[in-house]
């Protein structure tokens, strides 16, 4: 039975951040779904060729819910159906996912607005041979936080980095290498898991957000052993009769800018609730213009692509200072729409309340700075090759 993964470590997200993601369901009984995806045209969306057993699965009860912040299939969002289904002719489904070419494109039977199609990546940020110049990636999607946990009941986001093939390679041990089309990322406990496959791995970069990877499987979830997605195959998308000109998005280039913002613009994402700099009293960071990448510098966990410094961390070329201990991040208090009720307390985060959120953050990193590598010989039914789906469809 394939399995699939589901986000651990990540925070409630609305789809208007995200309105690409969409959830596969498989005929009238499938309330939760079984996998993600993304919209790259009005007309097509890409999700993960194992999602897709194209022998089993009848292409008529294929329904695509495009903008749900919701799981449940009725509880918000568009429902189109599928009218055609285009395997990845390299993908081989005997070996299965750990073989690669994890991506399928499905066809929708009406169109979706343009503003849920996404930016897909055409190479430039996440290549096979060369360390991927950024860590503004998050996954996002339906999927549980364990792998024993049910799905979730809205959309998660989490914040990874993206990994070079070296360390995916060396992390991954005997499982390894991976496949020519495949990559790995995580961040400190953030990962993919159960019921997350098809869904996006985005990067950020001055306000876009450019999709660089599908959820494709992995060993246990918010482990040791980082998630692992197919890149983007432009290829692929371009021989199953998508123009062109509907895929070839120009994409802003990075300029490292780690002055603390002036006008709660940070890398070109508003993050107005909790904005504050580096002279205001008592503050122990600021967000930043553009990327800033240093000692004392990270992309925020709430704000997708907004980055972060310490005002007083170790020296560096951006933060000059004595050593202390790890800063304490901001407040991950995820956005909010202007629709939604925005409670006052999120605009001014207590003394209390930081300090905990940094002794928490402080805990976790040092949990997840000394995992040991799990032994080959550990007895574990999780320790296989999962797809990252929940089920596969009746």
């Amino acid at each position: 039975m394939a399995r699939r993964r589901l986000i651990v470590g990540g925070i409630d997200v609305n789809n208007s951040v995200f309105p690409f993601v969409v959830r596969l369901y498989y005929g009238e009984d499938d309330e939760i779904g079984f996998c993600g995806g993304f919209v790259v045209t009005t007309r097509e969306v890409v999700t993960a060729c194992h999602c897709i057993d194209i022998s089993k699965l009848e292409t008529s009860r294929l329904l695509v819910g495009v903008g749900k912040t919701f799981t449940a299939k009725h509880a918000d969002g568009l429902l189109f159906t599928v009218t055609s289904v285009t395997i990845n002719p390299q993908y081989n489904s005997t070996i299965g996912v750990t073989h690669g070419h994890d991506m399928c494109l499905l066809r929708l039977r009406g169109e979706v607005a343009n503003a849920s199609v996404a930016t897909v990546d055409d190479g430039t940020y996440w290549t096979e041979f060369t360390d991927p110049d950024d860590d503004s990636a998050y996954v996002v999607g339906h999927g549980s936080n364990g792998i024993y946990a049910p799905q979730s009941t809205r959309l998660q986001m989490a914040h990874v980095h993206l990994h070079s093939k070296a360390f995916c390679d060396e992390r991954f041990g005997r499982y390894g290498p991976l496949a020519y089309s495949s990559g790995c990322a995580d961040y400190q406990i953030y990962d993919a898991c159960l019921g997350d496959s098809g869904s996006p791995l985005v990067l950020t970069r001055h306000g876009r957000k450019i999709v660089v990877g599908i959820v494709s499987w992995g060993i246990d979830c918010g482990g040791y052993y980082p998630g692992v997605y197919n890149r983007i195959e432009h290829d692929f998308i371009r021989s199953s009769g998508v123009n062109a000109a509907e895929i070839d998005r120009p994409y802003a280039s990075v300029t490292e800018d780690c002055a603390c913002t002036t006008n709660c613009l940070s890398n070109g994402f508003s993050v107005g609730l909790t904005c504050r700099s580096c002279n205001h009293p008592n503050s122990t960071y600021c967000y930043t213009r553009g990327p800033c990448h240093g000692e004392t510098s990270e992309y925020s966990l709430a704000y997708p692509g907004a980055t972060w410094r310490d005002c007083i961390g170790p020296a560096s070329r951006n933060s000059p200072g004595p050593s202390t201990n790890p800063p304490c991040p901001p407040p991950s208090s995820p956005r909010v729409e202007t629709n939604e009720w925005i409670p006052l307390a999120i605009a001014s985060v207590s003394a209390g309340a930081l300090i905990l959120s940094c002794a928490l953050w402080y805990t976790l990193v040092r949990i997840r700075g000394h995992r040991p590598r799990p032994s080959d010989t550990q007895t574990n039914s999780t320790r296989v090759n999962h797809a990252r789906s929940v089920h596969r469809p009746n």
